[in-house]
């Protein structure tokens, strides 16, 4: 495994600032402690950048000789609202957020890389490191959320023949959306619906007036983005109908879906066999986690790529069940990866602006 040795050499350091952004999560928008944090080391390293990108981003811009080529890095910094469960020292400080997703780790491994690029210029052309925020629903991979809100008749809960009980309706919804996807779309097209929140109701007594229902839709193809769409409102509003209530449905679609380009996958891949070998370097099973990388592939060729973080075992004790899921209370970024990380940015770097032209 080709780590590069001054990196492994400051891994400690980058870990400690990796713990600190940890412990102090930002949601999108308000990532200003960590743009601070990440525009201090940038500062003592002599790396220029500029702030305020997207808001609260930082671009770092590294220029070496006299070639017109570039590359961007990019790491995302922003954090869930979930309640952590670690007892770690690290553990965030602010009930009802936390680095759920390795947003923390993956600005570390960006930064080790910036200590390397400024003290090392192995390079000819222009490194860009992007800093980015609001990765989690700020405004990233369109996944598509829906909003439904059931108007009924309040009643008495002993006399519901006098109102419109809006909840078994939500409930005949839910179901039949579920028919959307085994019965509409074709098995061999993906799709996911999922309806993630219903709120209704106030006391135990009362047959609610409304209720409202939340959730996400993930497609790979617009063709199947708009048929679920279709089906659902259709879905909806007959239910709806069929009962004697109002139906409000919207439908907002977010995020594109993350398509890596060929050349730039098949040039990552050449680069991180060279590092760890064939035989970890695997394919991306397709996802429906949305992914706002998204956007810069529209604009860029470039790849999208995961590093695997351990089975939770680098975790001290007093964590809830499950290893390293995304998005799960108990999560921590894995900093053995911060060295190999930060190696892979920079031979990625390298290896582009040094390529011959395409």
């Amino acid at each position: 495994m080709q780590v590069i040795d001054s990196i492994l050499a400051d891994a400690a350091q980058i870990a400690a600032i990796r713990r600190d952004i940890h412990a102090h999560p930002e949601l999108c928008f308000e990532e200003r402690r960590t743009a601070d944090l990440i525009a201090e080391q940038l500062t003592s390293w002599d790396i220029p950048f500029h702030r305020g990108m997207g808001t609260t981003g930082i671009v770092a811009i590294l220029k070496n000789g006299k070639s017109d080529r570039a590359v961007g890095l990019r790491a995302d910094m922003d954090a869930l609202p979930i309640t952590e469960h670690n007892a770690f020292a690290h553990k965030s400080v602010h009930t009802g957020k936390m680095h759920a997703c390795g947003h923390d780790g993956h600005t570390a491994m960006l930064l080790a890389a910036a200590k390397h690029f400024a003290k090392h210029r192995n390079y000819d052309g222009t490194v860009y490191l992007i800093f980015q925020p609001a990765e989690e629903g700020g405004g990233g991979a369109r996944e598509n959320e829906f909003h439904i809100t059931i108007r009924g008749k309040g009643s008495h809960g002993a006399m519901p023949h006098l109102g419109v009980d809006p909840v078994p309706i939500a409930a005949q919804m839910i179901t039949a959306f579920q028919t959307i996807i085994t019965r509409n779309k074709r098995p061999i097209d993906a799709g996911v619906i999922s309806v993630t929140m219903v709120h209704t109701g106030e006391a135990t007594n009362v047959v609610p007036e409304s209720c409202e229902m939340q959730g996400t839709v993930r497609t790979f193809t617009l063709e199947v983005l708009d048929l679920i769409e279709r089906r659902m409102q259709e879905i909806a509003e007959h239910t709806c109908a069929a009962f004697g209530a109002q139906c409000e449905f919207s439908f907002k679609r977010n995020y594109p879906p993350t398509i890596n380009h060929d050349a730039e996958t098949e040039f990552a891949r050449r680069v991180m066999t060279e590092m760890v070998g064939a035989e970890n370097v695997m394919e991306f099973e397709p996802t429906m986690g949305a992914e706002d990388f998204s956007y810069f592939l529209l604009e860029k060729p470039g790849c999208y790529f995961l590093i695997g973080n351990g089975d939770g075992t680098h975790r001290d004790g007093g964590h809830g069940m499950g290893p390293c899921m995304l998005h799960n209370p108990s999560y921590d970024f894995n900093d053995e990866l911060i060295p190999l990380g930060g190696s892979l940015w920079v031979r990625l770097a390298e290896a582009w602006l040094a390529a011959p032209r395409r």
